[in-house]
């Protein structure tokens, strides 16, 4: 497997084999960039390194780069990604670790390019948004901090309903805001997903976006002179569990503080300017962060959209599709804290019986069905469960609601005060400065 990366100018050109894609930033922004070589290198390493496993192939991957500056750190975040991916598939975790390890790595230039020509910086921001309710509150609170956030969004190919429908709620937002968002045009979405190669199923191929999303707000931070990186990471993606091969499991790895630390030296290094990578909403569970969003910014809650409305034909007639679990998981969080979910345009009645399967409490007691990955966590579960207490205390009712309080319910009013501290309580941060925390 060859694998390429030229630096074009607006963005990258990636190559694997014989097949070509493409990164492009706006042309000024792309062209103050001081480290596009440095960039590259290590832009090509995270793309493709999860490619032998989910193609199933054997043979060395070659690559027309300089040996990579952050090679371990990524290579850690994918192994640290490999026991859950191994979980969801139902597949040897032992044997995944192995064969990753076991990859033959070659570089056509083993010497690491070091990065120079770093900058001053003010205290500006990045925020890549996704019009999730996590990079919503990150900007209202950017905003609150005077941060005077920069607003992008990376426009993949691999979901052309939910960027769709996501330019439609950019443009209004940017109208009644007077903010400007800076797209960065990418069609390497494909990569990571099974479906394009004609392969199996399988979870393996994700565990770099965050990473990603992170490198394409490098170039801007470096043109604002810009000295944060924004993401929306929230307390949960904290949380792991022990798998069904007993190793310790992140189901969102690169989304961990942890991770996040590791983000800022990759920030750094790439640009050689004292950038720091962290989220705002770090301290916060997702029940807080709905709580909140819709409390205290109701303005800029109106805009939430938390659906992959391309992965069902109920997407194609609205950005909720209403028959998911991320539409059952934000329906059940605004029913929790008393708001409407019609207000941001979920208009499907999420508790009525043919949605059961898409509560995971819900559907592993009705069917027996072990649950993995996130709802396998204490957080998934428990939050889930505390949820849908507090939106049947609301008054919410529907055939979900039936089987919640005949299953649930004298669990969740046993652990109510243990589930009220731990869902909206302030946790303690790592990747928030002191100063701006004080704040």
């Amino acid at each position: 497997m060859r694998i390429g990366c030229d630096v074009t100018h607006t963005g990258l050109e990636l190559s694997i084999d014989d097949r070509r894609f493409r990164v492009n930033f706006p042309r000024d922004v792309w062209q103050a960039f001081a480290n596009k070589q440095d960039f590259a290198d290590n832009f090509a390493y995270l793309k493709t390194l999860h490619l032998p496993q989910m193609l199933n192939r054997h043979e060395p991957m070659e690559f027309d780069t300089a040996y990579p500056l952050f090679r371990h750190q990524i290579q850690s975040a994918m192994l640290n990604n490999i026991s859950f991916c191994a979980d969801v598939d139902g597949v040897s975790t032992a044997e995944n670790i192995k064969r990753f390890l076991a990859l033959d790595l070659r570089f056509h230039n083993h010497a690491t390019r070091a990065p120079d020509g770093g900058k001053a910086l003010s205290e500006r921001a990045v925020l890549n948004m996704s019009f999730g309710k996590d990079s919503l509150l990150t900007y209202a609170v950017a905003k609150e901090l005077g941060l005077d956030p920069i607003l992008i969004m990376s426009v993949d190919n691999d979901g052309p309903r939910e960027y769709a429908y996501k330019r439609e709620l950019a443009q209004r937002f940017c109208r009644e805001f007077n903010e400007t968002l800076h797209v960065v045009e990418n069609n390497t979405g494909v990569i990571h997903r099974y479906e394009y190669w004609g392969t199996p199923f399988t979870e393996w191929g994700f565990g770099h976006l965050i990473t990603e999303y992170c490198m394409y707000a490098l170039p801007f931070a470096f043109a604002h002179g810009a000295k944060y990186v924004l993401l929306g990471n929230e307390k949960s993606c904290d949380d792991s569990y022990v798998n069904r091969d007993g190793f310790k499991s992140y189901p969102v790895y690169d989304q961990s503080s942890e991770w996040l630390l590791e983000l800022t030296n990759i920030a750094r290094g790439l640009t050689a300017s004292p950038m720091t990578v962290m989220s705002l909403i770090e301290p916060l569970h997702d029940l807080a962060i709905t709580h909140i969003l819709h409390t205290r910014y109701p303005e800029v809650a109106k805009y939430q959209m938390s659906c992959f409305p391309d992965e069902n034909d109920y997407g194609r007639d609205a950005h909720w599709c209403g028959h998911c679990t991320k539409c059952a998981r934000n329906f059940v969080f605004m029913q929790a804290n008393g708001v409407d979910p019609r207000r941001v345009g979920l208009n499907t009645d999420m508790f009525q019986s043919e949605c059961l399967d898409y509560f995971a409490l819900l559907r592993g007691a009705k069917k027996g069905i072990p649950t993995v990955g996130y709802d396998a966590t204490p957080c998934g579960r428990d939050e889930q469960l505390f949820a849908l207490l507090l939106a049947h205390e609301h008054g919410a009712h529907g055939p979900v609601l039936d089987v919640f309080k005949s299953d649930f319910l004298q669990e969740a009013e046993q652990r109510r005060g243990e589930l009220q501290q731990r869902f909206f309580t302030v946790q303690p941060a790592r990747t928030i400065p002191a100063p701006l925390l004080d704040r």
